[in-house]
């Protein structure tokens, strides 16, 4: 698809904090993100089915949705130590439609593609009085994807992250390193 200039977004979120107990939350987040762009792509078009190739644009129709539900649990322990859980089910879709090109020429002309991300993660949060804090998470993503003319497979993944950090003014440092593992492989180290 390419990139689109300038798009025009429509956003709409929703967040609610709930206190369980004494030192637990729960916080829940909606989001809803949207674009219509019309526009006009370039493509080659042939006379009569004949050579030469002579070059033309066709109108183009993009209508992309985006949903998000996040559900977290935190649990404050002790004075310094935070242990959470967060889930996130993402649902994107995208409505692709070459509105002059019939679907009998190019089966891609008026496409529907649709993906759902999940993504769970569990973390620990050490946070000192003095700006001190290190945090690490393992996170699990997965994908299924539909709608595309040649399938597209999801996939599953685990990622460990191990973040420190101070959060003094005079010196402030960040550092970590991000491990992401796919069917028992590592995909991605970085530090």
């Amino acid at each position: 698809m390419g990139s689109v200039t300038a798009p025009k977004y429509e956003t709409f979120g929703l967040a609610l904090d709930f206190r369980l107990g004494p030192r637990t939350y729960a916080p829940i987040q909606a989001e809803r993100l949207g674009t219509v762009v019309n526009r006009d792509i370039g493509i080659f078009t042939l006379e009569d089915g004949l050579p030469p190739f002579a070059a033309a644009t066709t109108p183009e129709h993009l209508d992309f949705k985006e949903c998000n539900l996040t559900v977290s649990l935190n649990q404050l322990v002790g004075e310094q130590f935070v242990v959470g859980t967060r889930y996130t089910l993402t649902d994107a879709e995208l409505r692709d439609t070459l509105i002059e090109v019939p679907v009998s020429v190019l089966a891609t002309a008026d496409q529907k593609l649709n993906a759902r991300l999940h993504q769970l993660t569990g973390y620990v949060l050490w946070n000192h009085p003095s700006g001190l804090f290190a945090r690490a998470d393992l996170q699990w993503y997965l994908q299924n994807n539909s709608g595309y003319t040649t399938p597209m497979p999801g996939d599953d993944f685990f990622r460990k992250i191990f973040l420190w950090a101070t959060g003094l003014p005079i010196d402030v440092r960040k550092s970590g390193w991000d491990c992401s593992t796919s069917a028992g492989r590592i995909i991605g180290l970085t530090r």
